[in-house]
């Protein structure tokens, strides 16, 4: 049929090719993560979806969950913003992996 069009199921979005995620320590203990889609869209990632309690945990935590989604890293992780020492805020490219036309629930 050539009228047939395929969606998405609700709540499942297409990926974007390309996307940035900025990690935040808001507190000893919470790290929060936002997505910044190509169309400057952001999303914000559930409160509890980044477990780890450290910055270096976080951002390892972060890299594995976008690979197993279908995206490969596009540099290293940038070191934003530090107080006293401690790093506070940093971001990060991926790129869609050669697969294209992946589906996320996020």
């Amino acid at each position: 049929m050539s009228n047939t069009k395929t969606a998405a199921p609700a709540g499942l979005k297409k990926a974007s090719d390309r996307i940035e995620v900025w990690l935040t320590q808001v507190n000893n203990f919470r790290i929060t993560a936002r997505q910044v889609d190509e169309d400057e869209r952001v999303e914000f990632w559930g409160e509890n979806m980044v477990e780890s309690r450290s910055m270096r945990g976080a951002q390892r935590e972060v890299t594995g969950t976008l690979i197993a989604d279908g995206y490969e890293p596009d540099g290293r992780w940038i070191n934003e913003k530090e107080e006293n020492g401690e790093l506070v805020e940093s971001s990060r490219a991926f790129r869609l992996s050669k697969s294209t036309g992946r589906i996320t629930a996020r």
